[in-house]
């Protein structure tokens, strides 16, 4: 049995696909296997990778019809046997000692689930995120309670504070973020739910394993480097995003109150409907690919922010949580009900 599973999904990623195999291929950390599921791919990524997988038997490739980043995650977690599995994107790559260090660090605490730091990669320039704001190792129940709740916070600094760290620097689900202990989720039937598809169900997903891990270890390195695409999932004009998101939130509530999640929990969820009014104003409602009218589209929007959950959200979400003056300033816009100027000053930012 190898000591780490990698699983990477991949798609269209021809691109960017080979820097992402030479990171594996050359790490510093010899025992592992890589799962690689290729979903449908119509670019020259099957190739590439059959090509690869004939250099080592630690390279396995599984082709599936195109059907999801979750499903082909979904596929990858069925089929590896590490003692930790670590999920990562074809369009993103390693440190050389990523694995190295994340494997010292499991040997040394057993954590059930190990953070790293990352690096941002832009067109011209590298901006290194660091988690935490220091090195820990807890298997204290309230810490984890808090890095679990956390998790709906989406890559924002956030004063979330405990016995182990002062401050949450950059936080989320994305899986890449951190290295996990397989049987947590073999053992428990974890899966990510397919029918969020590309809309917080890596959120999801991390918040179901937390419910079963008892330590958490951070190394203050870098292990990973996340693109910033253009031509991601993420970007363009989105006419069902409301939809989307009115699913994610049914899910993440019925999570919690099956859970009977604590203040905490709800309070960073509702933190996480604050980044998607953002979201919303920047891929629906102020994007150019709506063909309503600008009064049209700030009805809407207006409507909406009156609307449950974003309501409740905007109610219910503390200021003191903020760490960027910038967001405290915005939400506050919207606790005072000042729609105009706060539409005014996302539509500046999103120009």
């Amino acid at each position: 049995m190898p000591k780490i599973s990698i699983v990477s999904p991949v798609y269209k990623t021809e691109k960017y696909i080979n820097k992402m195999l030479e990171t594996i291929r050359t790490q510093t950390f010899t025992d592992f296997e890589v799962i690689f599921v290729d979903d449908g791919s119509t670019d020259n990524c099957p190739q590439i990778l059959d090509d690869f997988a004939k250099e080592d038997n630690k390279f396995k490739v599984i082709h599936q019809k195109n059907s999801g980043a979750s499903a082909a995650r979904n596929n990858g977690l069925e089929h590896c046997s590490g003692e930790y599995v670590y999920i990562i994107d074809s369009d993103d790559y390693l440190e050389k000692n990523a694995l190295e260090l994340l494997w010292e660090n499991a040997q040394k605490t057993s954590a059930d689930i190990i953070y790293g730091d990352y690096y941002i990669e832009e067109s011209n320039r590298s901006i290194l995120k660091k988690v935490f704001d220091r090195e820990f190792y807890t298997d204290n129940s309230n810490d984890i309670d808090i890095i679990q709740s956390a998790v709906n916070i989406g890559g924002s600094g956030i004063n979330l504070s405990s016995k182990s760290f002062e401050r949450i620097n950059e936080f989320g689900g994305a899986p890449w973020r951190a290295m996990i202990r397989r049987s947590i989720i073999s053992d428990n039937m974890i899966r990510y739910d397919e029918s969020l598809k590309g809309l917080g169900e890596d959120i999801l997903f991390i918040q179901n394993v937390y419910e079963h891990v008892s330590s958490v270890s951070y190394i203050q390195k870098p292990i990973y480097h996340y693109r910033m695409l253009n031509d991601s999932l993420s970007h363009g004009y989105k006419k069902d995003l409301l939809k989307g998101f009115d699913l994610v939130y049914d899910k993440e509530e019925l999570f919690l109150k099956q859970n009977n999640k604590g203040n905490n929990h709800w309070i960073t969820y509702y933190y996480r409907i604050i980044k998607y009014i953002n979201l919303s104003l920047k891929y629906y409602f102020q994007n150019k690919g709506n063909t309503s009218s600008d009064t049209e589209r700030f009805n809407e929007f207006k409507r909406t922010m009156r609307s449950y959950p974003y309501k409740t959200a905007i109610k219910s979400v503390p200021l003191k949580l903020i760490s960027s003056k910038n967001n405290k300033i915005s939400v506050l816009l919207l606790k005072m009900h000042m729609y105009r100027l706060f539409w005014m000053l996302k539509k500046r930012k999103n120009k």
